[in-house]
């Protein structure tokens, strides 16, 4: 009788390992729903452990089938969506069957759904013992110390699954991984090799192979990686993206704006890559081009400031304030509190108070102070508005101690920052606190050593000195490293009729 049984809960147990139950003589599904069923074959394990044999197994047979009711019934409860109660069933049939292995699994995989990774270490350890080449309990020990951060005891598991099956693609996989979250980079590619020998057709591995290049900083595999995955799947979106980055990286724009182009073509909505073209398009002097891209990324995310300010940023750079400004207006509707839309259009304000327009510089210069201080507002801890404000007081000559006390703000946040240090120094200068100010600027031009304004400015001051030769050397620099400045080169030539007075 109790092998009738058995054998009824062992067809249970395939019915839920074939869709129409078409194992042990079924041919089709049970009528009514799998709860039906399911309630069903819990009143048979019921009846299976009613009467006198509750008490104990007597026999082989009587354990196995005891053990087998159990497992079922977990298997039942799992279906269920019931780990507490799986884990009860399994556990009882551990207490006839303590050496399966598939019990076990199952055991410590409802374990792992709780949380109690402790206890399905356990369990899995246990089945190591007892098959040291199943592969289920290496990868789920693998993964629970993973997730631990014990990436070498995971590198183990993994590395012992490989030895018994070295063509076991997943153990590879999940090792060349390990390796990666370790930054074992060339052991990952070493790995990955391993992989293409056996599968040199997947994109996949290509794909994350070139990716690992590029962490080692090995941009020519890295490419090569990206086309081989584009030749073996075209419409793979990430290799796109990841060979334009990669070509960008590299300055090969026009190569790049094709890959960008080409990933349009398979996600023709993707704002990143508008933004990306109109950058290149920027660098490669196409402003128009750069412009008409910035506009279709807006468009289709038109809630992003930081886009409107890109775009006011081209306008600006060509000169083009009144359309930076009305596109920075845009930004306010959509975002009115943002603190870097105020600052940048205090930044562009303040260039057009150097223009010859008509309209007085001092209206432009009030404008960008006015939005200055609101980005400060906005954002206390803004060291680019602190600078920039600062900066403009100190040229200016006007409220200087402001001009100090809000460059040293920024510096509070960036200390190492060298356009802030020459600020600082160009204010002490302003201030006439020579000294302190050639101690800020020689330290600005040490960090910022291709800075034409900071060399001009160290110049200037080690003029004031009296330091002839070592402002000479100064605005020489500065002209090396930008040529068009007219007033530093009068300054040069201003000096031609000097040449005896020499560095006190």
């Amino acid at each position: 009788m109790a092998f009738k049984h058995s054998v009824l809960l062992l067809c249970i147990v395939l019915f839920f390992s074939f869709p129409s139950g078409e194992s042990c003589g079924v041919n089709e599904a049970p009528a009514g729903s799998h709860d039906e069923f399911l309630n069903k074959a819990a009143k048979q394990k019921e009846r299976f452990f009613r009467g006198p044999a509750e008490s104990g197994a007597s026999t082989d047979k009587d354990r196995q089938s005891k053990a087998l009711a159990h497992y079922t019934m977990g298997i039942i409860y799992d279906k269920r969506g019931n780990p507490s109660l799986s884990i009860q069933e399994y556990k009882n049939s551990l207490r006839y069957n303590p050496r399966s292995v598939l019990t076990r699994l199952r055991l410590g995989v409802d374990y792992l759904s709780l949380g109690e990774d402790k206890k399905a270490a356990k369990e899995f350890e246990f089945v190591e013992k007892i098959d040291p080449q199943n592969s289920q309990a290496r990868f789920l020990l693998a993964l629970i110390h993973a997730s631990r951060g014990n990436f070498i005891e995971a590198q183990k598991e993994y590395e012992k699954i490989i030895e018994y099956s070295p063509d076991d693609l997943k153990a590879l996989s999940s090792l060349a991984d390990i390796f990666v979250v370790q930054e074992k980079m060339e052991e990952a590619v070493l790995v990955y090799k391993k992989l293409l020998e056996k599968e040199p057709q997947n994109p996949i591995l290509h794909f994350n192979l070139g990716i690992i290049y590029h962490r080692l900083k090995r941009p020519a595999e890295s490419i090569r990686e990206m086309e081989r995955t584009l030749e073996l799947d075209p419409e793979f979106l990430d290799a796109h993206i990841s060979l334009g980055v990669l070509l960008e990286a590299e300055k090969k724009f026009e190569k790049a704006i094709e890959s960008y182009k080409n990933t349009l073509k398979i996600d023709p909505l993707n704002a990143g890559i508008y933004m990306r073209l109109a950058r290149l398009y920027s660098e490669t002097g196409k402003t128009e081009d750069a412009i008409k891209q910035y506009k279709i990324a807006i468009s289709i995310a038109p809630a992003d400031a930081d886009r409107y300010i890109l775009l006011s940023y081209i306008y600006a750079r060509d000169k083009r304030y009144k359309e930076a400004l009305d596109v920075l207006k845009d930004a306010l509707a959509v975002d009115p509190e943002s603190a870097d839309v105020y600052f940048y259009r205090g930044v562009v304000y303040e260039r057009m108070s150097s223009e010859d327009r008509p309209v007085p510089a001092e209206e432009d210069r009030k404008m960008a102070i006015e939005n200055f201080r609101k980005a400060i507002n906005l954002d206390p801890a803004s060291a680019e508005a602190y600078n920039y404000l600062g900066y403009m007081l100190a040229e200016d000559g006007a409220d200087l101690d402001e001009a100090v006390g809000l460059v040293k703000k920024a510096l509070e946040i960036d200390p190492n920052n060298g356009a802030y240090i020459d600020s600082l120094g160009w204010a002490y200068f302003k201030k006439g606190m020579v000294d302190e100010a050639i101690g800020e600027l020689e330290r600005a031009a040490e960090i910022e050593k291709d800075d034409p304004t900071i060399r001009d400015h160290l110049g200037d001051v080690y003029f004031t000195k009296g330091l002839i030769l070592k402002a000479r050397a100064q605005w020489e620099k500065s002209l090396e490293l930008k040529p068009d400045q007219d007033k530093v080169r009068a300054k040069i030539e201003g000096l031609l009729d000097k040449e005896e007075i020499y560095d006190r």
